[in-house]
C-alpha cells in the first residue's frame, strides 16, 4: 500500500486491530515500562506486509532494546 492508495473502511479497520495487536505483544514481550520508555517507532515506514498480516517493524528500536 502506497500513501496515495486508500483502503475500504473494513480493511483500515483490519489494519488498525493487526498493529494495535503488535504494540500489545511488544509491551508483553519486553516488559511494560521498558516499553514505555523506548515507543516503536510506527510510521509508514515500519510497517510490512507479510502473507495479507500488517507487521511493525523498527529495525533501529531492536537495536536499541537488544
Amino acid at each position: 500500500i502506497t500513501r496515495h492508495e486508500s483502503l475500504e473502511l473494513e480493511d483500515a479497520i483490519n489494519v488498525l486491530k493487526q498493529l494495535c495487536q503488535g504494540v500489545a505483544e511488544l509491551f508483553d514481550n519486553i516488559g511494560y515500562a521498558y516499553a514505555r520508555s523506548l515507543p516503536p517507532d510506527i510510521k509508514p515506514e515500519n510497517i510490512f506486509i507479510h502473507n495479507g498480516n500488517y507487521i511493525i517493524g523498527d529495525f533501529g528500536f531492536s537495536k536499541a532494546a537488544g
